[in-house]
């Protein structure tokens, strides 16, 4: 019989969890919203998640990617912010309930990894990637190997100070880049300036409804849009200055977006004098698997130690 492995993306807003074969193709997949601050009902939502998987194909092994810090050899993940939680113990909890082995490492960390194997990273040995969703995450591929930083802790971009004594971050910073680069940003964005002008819409808003707002021609979602876009590059050009990347590969939901999406990102950088006198080399893509990315990593920590 053939196996499988399952691959689980933690995120922020969603679960998203996979069957993955061992040529990184999503077989069957499902998701669920991401409970807050609540980790027996965080491990109960995977585990009934899990169990429908395995009730149809022969699962071998759990790959778990999950924002936070990841201490990859006890499969613990700390200071998940944006779950509302400090410590998740993944592996003990999960092998002792489901009797399956059990791989964790970080969400963005992940992604990246399946975009190197599959995607936008393949062949490249300079990287920057950065998810955009609820938060916003980094990673790096430097001579072609992932670089974590001390502890593993690196690849925090997100956390990166952009406006000094700005919003405040679950984190516990002022002025972090994912409180002005996020869709989470862009969102709230959108509910204060519809706020007044269509109540309802405000509060139904979400990345989707933006973005075709903005297709639409909405003044209004164009102008956040713009504004939005231009938090994005700062962040952008600070990163090409630091690591001088062949390419900076953009993920998370937002990269569903594709063409139009990216066009908006460089058409705004070649705007800028310091883009086109020294990082205009420097390409700037949308992720090639999508928001699909962090289920196929995950399973990658089973096919594919790295």
């Amino acid at each position: 019989m053939r196996k499988y492995v399952a691959g689980v993306d933690v995120g922020g807003t969603n679960i998203k969890l996979g069957v993955v074969d061992d040529k990184g193709s999503i077989v069957w997949e499902t998701n669920e919203s991401t409970p807050y601050g609540n980790p027996d009902l965080l491990f109960n939502k995977i585990a009934n998640m899990l169990e429908q998987a395995c009730s149809q194909y022969s699962v071998r092994a759990v790959g778990i990617g999950c924002a936070g810090y990841a201490d990859k050899e006890n499969g613990i993940i700390y200071e998940a912010a944006n779950l509302g939680l400090n410590e998740i113990r993944f592996k003990e909890r999960l092998e002792n309930e489901l009797n399956l082995s059990v791989r964790v490492d970080n969400d963005v960390q992940v992604a990246m990894m399946a975009e190197k194997a599959y995607g936008a990273c393949r062949d490249i040995d300079h990287v920057v990637y950065i998810t955009l969703g609820t938060g916003l995450g980094g990673g790096f591929i430097l001579g072609g190997k992932p670089y974590r930083g001390n502890r593993n802790y690196g690849g925090e971009i997100g956390h990166m100070v952009t406006h000094k004594g700005g919003r405040l971050c679950p984190c516990g910073m002022k002025g972090c880049y994912e409180q002005y680069a996020s869709v989470s940003a862009l969102v709230r964005a959108a509910q204060e300036a519809y706020s007044s002008i269509n109540p309802e819409k405000a509060a139904n808003m979400d990345g989707k409804l933006i973005f075709d707002a903005i297709k639409k021609g909405d003044s209004v979602a164009l102008s956040i849009y713009d504004a939005w876009i231009e938090e994005l590059c700062v962040g952008l050009i600070s990163l090409m200055s630091i690591f001088a990347p062949q390419r900076i590969v953009i993920g998370g939901g937002v990269s569903n977006e594709g063409s139009f999406f990216e066009e908006s990102i460089n058409h705004y950088l070649h705007r800028l004098d310091p883009y086109i006198d020294y990082y205009s080399s420097i390409e700037v893509k949308v992720a090639q698997l999508g928001n699909r990315a962090g289920i196929v990593g995950a399973a990658l920590l089973h096919y594919k130690i790295y």
